[in-house]
């Protein structure tokens, strides 16, 4: 799994927040973690470079017109157990396409590495203005980190 490339000409980006809770604590206990996901879940939320065009136009400052490094969240449309690599920190700028864990689907038909690609989806995200991250709709084995039985 690697940090996206969401326009031709987007070079980098950093991760602000994980989605999974699991997988925040984990870097505070600079612990691996394995975090069950399924197809559509979220997993990050990333800042992206200025050079990230989208629609045919780049984002800028109303006041100033200087660029914006637009917020993205991105999904998985993979199912398995993702591991977070152990270099990877949040608030750090990584290039698009650098690995930063794995999803492992348990079986053993050989697309372990897929030169890693794997299929996402992502969506423009809004911070809001006060101190405290918006809350996310997250399905319970996300926000649990457990797969319930029911």
């Amino acid at each position: 799994m690697t940090i996206p490339k969401l326009s031709p000409t987007h070079t980098k980006a950093k991760i602000v927040r994980f989605c999974p809770p699991a997988l925040s604590s984990s870097l505070e206990d600079e612990q691996q973690q394995i975090v069950p996901v399924e197809c559509t879940d979220a997993l990050f939320v990333v800042q992206c470079s200025p050079d990230l065009v989208t629609e045919g136009f780049r984002e800028q400052d109303e006041t100033d017109g200087s660029d914006l490094c637009p917020y993205m969240i991105v999904e998985t449309h993979e199912e398995g157990d993702f591991t977070l690599a152990q270099n990877v920190k949040l608030n750090e700028w990584y290039a698009a396409g650098t690995v930063i864990g794995t999803i492992d689907d348990g079986d053993d038909d050989g697309d372990d590495d897929n030169n890693g690609e794997w299929l996402w989806q992502a969506y423009s995200y809004q911070e809001t203005d006060d101190d405290q991250p918006r809350a996310l709709n997250l399905p319970p084995h996300i926000a649990t980190g457990k797969i319930g039985t029911n």
